[in-house]
């Protein structure tokens, strides 16, 4: 005895006429988010490493943004490789439904960094117009700019 939500036995998502005609649902754009994952988290993660590394880049204001700017494309590379990561094994093992947390660790990680890294984007775009708009001002900023070199 079945009610009408259950799922049959030999249901596959890929073979279900409303993932066929999508190129969202195929293996190899999964794969190729899985790729595009895998490069921004690691050659993010990489100049983190090198201003980490090497003191003579946390001088410059700018530099400290596009470093936040890193850790935001970090954390969009790893929520899209857990995305995919998790479709591919939705989709082989015909898993239907997911708990609310859950979907925030594959899904929502990706928006978070999204959302972050607009509003770093953002603040990026009104360095740079300072430096040009009023580069006497912004000379004069980089200058008194202290940071707390003992957290670092």
């Amino acid at each position: 005895m079945s009610n009408s939500t259950s799922i049959p036995n030999n249901y596959s998502y890929f073979t279900d006429p409303a993932y066929q005609r999508d190129i969202r649902y195929t293996i190899w754009t999964q794969i190729y988010y899985i790729g595009c994952g895998f490069l921004a988290a690691f050659l993010n993660f990489y100049l983190i490493l090198l201003f980490v590394k090497y003191p003579k880049l946390r001088d410059t204001p700018c530099n400290w943004i596009i470093i936040q700017q890193c850790l935001s494309e970090v954390v969009m590379g790893y929520g899209t490789v857990m995305r995919a990561v998790t479709f591919l094994f939705a989709t082989n093992l015909t898993i239907i439904k997911f708990n609310l947390s859950f979907c925030f660790w594959v899904c929502g990680l990706c928006s978070v960094g999204y959302r972050i890294g607009q509003t770093i984007a953002l603040l990026m775009a009104v360095d740079r117009l300072l430096a040009i708009w009023k580069p006497k001002f912004y000379a004069k900023r980089r200058v008194n700019v202290t940071f707390d070199k003992e957290l670092v």
